[in-house]
């Protein structure tokens, strides 16, 4: 088992090593601030009972600003039905307009007669291969394929009329094609105008602007109150635990025994933190360090002597 798992450490290690050195260089102490700055706002928000009203005020505005939502979302169907009946009419008249058009029964016509003979040269076809199937029978088989000759002729011919028929056909009745898509393109796009401009009136009906400014004015007294405690709490900080540690022993001893060095720190209870007492230990392994440093040199010194007639300055 201790194998297998050198044996993946072996693989898993190297792509996790360089992780693990990137984490270990962020810093993290940004995202705790602000976390912290958002808890010391609730707590003071909740010790003064601002929260409370910055969360009323919240509400109004969210409240309000729905309220406008929904006049916008009224607002704007109600111009987007009142475009609709005015596309309706528009498009009304341009129909109207088109089937008084002379072209446009002439193009009817055209594309109705491009169809007939269209069917007509397909029927000659059929009737041209069934003659030619009769060319080669005897006595009869000359007059037989000079028929389907003809007749294939003329199947050709009524193909070449139903092309020009088409052709005219469309230079008639294409521009009104074209007008006819101008219009929807242009009735999509007032409907879409319409629908911005109703939303954007209902939306703003309700002003909100003083609100916000309120909203932002109490945020930023509660930020204030939060910093001012906060570094008046830092500069106190000190004074109040030395002063602690004085009235803790006069409270066990009844008496006033707390030096002038107890006071800056130089004594203490047991259990107290005392500054004196952590700078000597501090003291105390900087000079253990120096000795052992020493103590080192000094073994290396006589394990390897100096050579003689060395001069040490």
């Amino acid at each position: 088992m201790q194998g297998f798992f050198v044996g993946v450490a072996d693989k898993v290690a190297p792509v996790l090593k360089p992780l693990l050195d990137q984490m270990a260089t962020m810093d993290f102490s940004a995202w705790g601030q602000q976390i912290g700055e958002v808890v010391a706002l609730l707590i003071q928000g909740f010790a003064d009972g601002s929260l409370g009203e910055i969360l009323l005020q919240s509400a109004k505005i969210a409240l309000t600003e729905a309220a406008n939502f929904a006049l916008g979302i009224l607002t704007s169907i109600g111009r987007v039905i009142g475009q609709l009946l005015s596309e309706a009419v528009k498009n009304a008249v341009l129909m109207f307009q088109i089937v008084t058009t002379a072209d446009f029964w002439k193009g009817l016509g055209n594309a109705l007669i491009a169809a007939a003979q269209g069917f007509i040269a397909l029927m000659l076809d059929g009737v041209a291969a069934i003659l030619g199937a009769l060319r080669n029978v005897p006595g009869i088989g000359g007059k037989i394929g000079a028929a389907a000759d003809s007749v294939g002729t003329q199947a050709q011919a009524m193909r070449e009329g139903a092309g020009a028929s088409a052709d005219a056909s469309g230079a008639q009745i294409g521009p009104m094609f074209d007008q006819i898509k101008a219009r929807m393109a242009e009735e999509m796009a007032n409907v879409v105008n319409a629908a911005k401009d109703g939303f954007g009136q209902g939306s703003s009906v309700f002003d909100t602007g003083a609100m916000n400014e309120e909203l932002d004015a109490m945020m930023g007294k509660l930020f204030d109150k939060v910093q001012s405690v906060s570094e008046k709490s830092l500069v106190e900080a000190p004074v109040k635990q030395i002063n602690a540690v004085g009235e803790e022993m006069l409270s066990t001893t009844g008496k006033d025994k707390v030096s002038h060095l107890q006071r800056i720190g130089g004594g203490g209870l047991a259990g107290a933190a005392d500054p004196a007492r952590m700078e000597q230990k501090r003291t105390n392994s900087l000079l253990g360090d120096v000795r052992g440093l020493l103590r080192d040199i000094r073994g290396k010194i006589n394990s390897n002597p100096p050579a003689e007639g060395a001069v040490f300055g």
